[in-house]
């Protein structure tokens, strides 16, 4: 699973609603839900993350500073 089929997950098993990027991270490194080698797997989730938000056609959406949601 990637990135960004686990934040979608984690969103997901929220209800959908916002989360923190840390939060997000947090969650995904906790089930195990992707195996990241490095020393800081959270700021390479955060990375993703944020890319994918900035995109028209992304999966996630900005809703507020650090907070991302599912893109209706």
């Amino acid at each position: 699973m990637n990135v960004r089929d686990a934040a979608a997950a984690v969103l997901r098993d929220a209800g959908g609603g916002p989360l923190s990027v840390r939060e997000i991270s947090d969650r995904i490194l906790d089930r195990g839900l992707v195996s990241l080698r490095g020393k800081t797997p959270k700021a390479t989730i955060s990375a993703q993350l944020y890319v994918d938000a900035r995109k028209p056609s992304g999966r996630f959406e900005r809703v507020g500073r650090g907070m991302l949601r599912l893109r209706s």
